[in-house]
């Protein structure tokens, strides 16, 4: 079957089609695609009328995708694909740098993004690699439009689309706490400790599967909090600038501390009972074309490496 559009079709319109799929809300996909509602609207309309069917279903709560939506969106994300292997494989024989986009979660340490630079340059997987800190959600957004070639981040699950390789093992998590607070004569905090404190976590937006998930192990482990309040901003740095603050207690990886430059704000303290957070996995779109599998196996080589010498000890700790 055809990857190519039908007739008079605009790439444009299966772009911001998939954005509606994948947001099931007109607004959130028109600041996805960067432009306003109306216009996004009439996209779609449009492209319904050239395809001749129904391809989303609307109420005045949601919006689906039809059966037919459903099946065109499978055949659109690969139209897309195509076209970007395309320009992608001129720019190469045309003698171009092939540039490898990495999205970064903020949380990753960067001891653990300099070993996988290193290991790229050692197989030059690429010309030049680019990192752009990215929060989770906005990571995966990217690599299903074809944005971003891979990503990093701690894999909290329900990503779906992609494929994965594990980066490096689950860290413990900490307490933060502001200097003078009387937790800090504890030398490991029990739940008992914690149970009268404010918890400070970061807008579940940041990324809302790593949110709940924490909480949940949180609770498993017998930690239970007063109250819980929202960091005012999405990044490590705003969660520990908001303990330093007074406005609660944080739990994060151990290495949280040493990826920003609030650090010295605030002390840290080991939790009598730690939770492990997911493991920091590197991902890439599960039907990537043939043109980046190529590349992605190189990149696997490189994951698989560095996995195998931070669980048999080979490498520091991150950070």
């Amino acid at each position: 079957m055809s990857l190519l559009p039908p007739q008079g079709v605009e790439l444009r319109h299966l772009h911001y089609f998939l954005a509606v799929v994948e947001e099931l809300h007109f607004g959130h996909a028109a600041e996805r695609v960067h432009i306003s509602q109306p216009p996004l609207s009439q996209a779609i309309q449009t492209l319904e009328r050239q395809v001749g069917v129904q391809l989303l279903r609307r109420t005045s709560r949601v919006v689906e995708p039809t059966e037919a939506g459903l099946a065109f969106a499978e055949h659109a994300r690969r139209t897309l694909a195509s076209a970007g292997a395309a320009l992608e494989a001129a720019r190469e024989a045309g003698g171009a740098e092939w540039t490898l986009r990495i999205g970064v979660s903020p949380y990753v340490p960067s001891g653990v993004l300099q070993g996988l630079l290193d290991g790229l340059r050692k197989r030059e997987t690429a010309s030049r690699v680019t990192f752009t800190d990215v929060a989770v959600g906005e990571q995966v957004k990217r690599l299903r439009d074809g944005e971003l070639h891979i990503g990093v981040f701690a894999d909290a699950g329900g990503y779906h689309g992609l494929e994965s390789e594990p980066l490096e093992p689950a860290e413990e998590v900490r307490a933060f706490v502001t200097g003078g607070h009387p937790l800090l004569k504890k030398k490991a905090l029990t739940p008992d400790d914690v149970k009268g404190e404010t918890l400070l976590t970061l807008p579940p937006a940041a990324d809302p599967e790593l949110h709940d998930l924490l909480l949940e192990r949180m609770r498993t482990a017998g930690y239970a909090f007063a109250e819980t309040r929202e960091a005012s901003g999405h990044l490590p740095r705003d969660l520990l600038l908001g303990v330093a603050c007074g406005h609660g207690i944080a739990v994060a990886a151990a290495s949280t501390a040493h990826v920003c430059d609030a650090g010295t704000l605030v002390e840290e303290r080991p939790l009598s009972s730690p939770p492990l957070l997911p493991d920091i996995v590197v991902a890439w779109q599960q039907d990537s074309l043939w043109h980046l599998r190529e590349r992605l196996d190189e990149v696997r080589a490189v994951v698989r490496e560095r996995w195998t010498a931070s669980t048999t000890g080979a490498t520091g700790s991150p950070g």
